[in-house]
């Protein structure tokens, strides 16, 4: 997912929507989590197996898938949740972007989960969550903006023993908000960030709309 960032050509004329890469090796990455799981998940299972004293091949491949299912879940639960709210990693990747930003004069007025706004130069900067590319684009490159969300949709039914019938209930759930940005750019047509809440989101809406008609 890419984040807004802000950038100053040091030639002196202004970039139009580009995307560029900072080449920063620190940025943790969602895999980087996966493959500590499923160590850790191979460790376990072959103490496991040790203890276990018999069928010790079977009792690790056995105690290897189960544990890296968990593992793996818990880790994908951490992962969205850094990744809806800003946390953790996330953060700390955001805050070597902006850093490195800063260095080529992006000055930071406003920024989100995923979003840096440098005001005085008229500039708006992507980031990824887990990456070091940064798409960078003017206001007068925003064509529109609007907010969007991740969903998961689910039926359960429901027994009435009265009229002897079954009444389907859906139940919405929301994973991720995020603000979606269609820009002039036929490379890069829409870009999104995030918005821990729709508070955050309604928040974002109204900023860039104050900002780019303005």
């Amino acid at each position: 997912m890419l984040f807004a960032y802000y950038f100053i050509n040091t030639r002196g004329y202004e970039i139009d929507v580009e995307k560029i890469n900072l080449n920063i090796s620190s940025i943790s990455k969602f895999r980087d989590k996966y493959k500590k799981a499923l160590i850790i998940a191979a460790v376990f299972s072959a103490i496991m197996a040790i203890l276990d004293g018999e069928s010790v091949l079977s009792s690790f491949i056995f105690g290897f898938i189960w544990l890296s299912i968990i593992f793996c879940g818990i880790v994908a639960s951490y992962n969205l949740i850094c990744l809806r709210f800003g946390l953790g990693f996330v953060k700390k990747n955001q805050q070597k972007i902006e850093l490195a930003l800063k260095e080529e004069g992006f000055q930071v007025d406003y920024a989100g989960k995923g979003i840096l706004v440098d005001n005085q130069q008229k500039k708006i900067a992507f980031l990824q969550s887990t990456g070091s590319d940064v798409l960078l684009c003017n206001y007068s490159d925003v064509r529109s903006w609007r907010v969007g969300s991740m969903q998961e949709t689910s039926f359960h039914g429901q027994y009435n023993s009265v009229t002897n019938t079954v009444t389907l209930k859906e139940n919405t759930r929301t994973h991720m908000i995020n603000i979606i940005v269609t820009l002039a750019s036929p490379d890069y047509p829409q870009v999104q960030f995030v918005a821990g809440t729709h508070v955050e989101a309604d928040q974002w809406i109204a900023r860039l709309s104050a900002l780019i008609n303005n």
